[in-house]
């Protein structure tokens, strides 16, 4: 066995060296070749950790939608200094009290910047998520007459989902593509609130 290995290896450098008289290459074309090959190479660094767990997010806080005595309105000063923002607008899968709230993160297309709102929102009852969520309506309405480009896209997750982004457990791209637009969300709790969106805001 060790004779055949022996033998078959002398064969196969004979071989290579045929080939290489056939096809010759240059040190600098190699060179070359290797340098392009490198320049077209793009290292991804994963986002996962060795239990297959997304790493946690560096630390970050949501936004107040502070008004009054003083304080900024955040919303307003990011749709107007933002000319194309996603709006997302993610409702509870659950009702975590008597609603399905609703969390708002801002996204900016030019630069992929995502800014969340702690101020909870909500399209059921009267009371104070819908009083809030018409002041927003009113900034997301008038920052596009001013003329910016801004999308509302109402989508739902899960109330667990929602609890891992908001822990910096799940990345914003992650939380995006664990949600559905509650255009297509099966239940009527979802209808009744794409009604109202609808009806009040389309």
């Amino acid at each position: 066995m060790v004779f055949d290995s022996i033998i078959f290896d002398y064969l196969l450098g004979i071989a290579s060296s045929k080939t290489a008289e056939l096809i010759p290459i240059s040190k600098a074309k190699k060179q070359h070749d290797l340098n392009e090959f490198r320049d077209n190479v793009i290292v991804e660094t994963s986002s996962v950790d060795e239990d297959n767990h997304s790493s946690v997010l560096p630390k970050w806080r949501s936004l107040s939608f502070l008004k009054g005595h003083g304080q900024p309105n955040k919303v307003r000063a990011l749709l107007s200094g933002i000319s194309e923002a996603n709006i997302y607008l993610f409702i509870e899968s659950k009702a975590s009290t008597f609603y399905n709230l609703v969390f708002c993160v801002i996204e900016d297309n030019r630069t992929n910047d995502w800014y969340p709102f702690s101020l909870p929102l909500a399209f059921q009852g009267g009371g104070g998520g819908w009083g809030n969520t018409k002041e927003y309506f009113y900034e997301i309405k008038e920052a596009k007459d001013a003329g910016h480009d801004h999308r509302v896209s109402l989508r739902v997750v899960s109330n667990e989902n929602l609890d891992k982004f908001n822990e910096g457990e799940l990345t914003w791209n992650e939380m995006k593509s664990l949600s559905v637009s509650a255009l297509i969300a099966e239940g009527d709790i979802y209808q009744e609130i794409k009604d109202r969106y609808e009806k009040e805001f389309c």
